[in-house]
C-alpha cells in the first residue's frame, strides 16, 4: 500500500538582510550574505560605521563582505536594487 502526497509551498523572493554575521573563518555565516539579492540587477551597497566612516562600498554587490578587518561591532547598511526604494539599516559583526 502506498500514498503519494503533493504539497505547494510557497517560493519567499523578498529580499533579506541579516543584522549579524560571523566572519570567522569557519564556513558559516563569513559573509555578510543578503538573501534574494537579484544577480541581473545592480546592487549598490555602502556600509558605514557609527561615526558615518565608509568602510566598504559597492556598485555591484554579489554577497562578498566578509568584514574585511574591520573590529567587531555595529555597522550600518544602504542598499539600493535598480531604482528601488534604499534599504536601510544595521549589522552586527561578531
Amino acid at each position: 500500500c502506498t500514498t503519494k502526497l503533493t504539497a505547494r509551498v510557497p517560493l519567499d523572493t523578498d529580499i533579506f538582510i541579516p543584522n549579524i554575521f560571523t566572519p570567522n573563518g569557519d564556513g558559516l555565516n563569513d559573509e555578510f550574505f543578503i538573501r534574494n539579492l537579484p544577480i541581473n540587477v545592480n546592487a549598490n551597497l555602502v556600509i558605514n560605521d557609527r561615526w558615518g566612516k565608509q568602510v566598504y562600498a559597492s556598485k555591484n554587490y554579489q554577497n562578498m563582505w566578509n568584514g574585511d578587518d574591520v573590529a567587531d561591532g555595529v555597522y550600518f547598511y544602504r542598499l539600493v536594487v535598480g531604482s528601488s526604494k534604499p534599504l536601510t539599516g544595521w549589522v552586527e559583526i561578531l
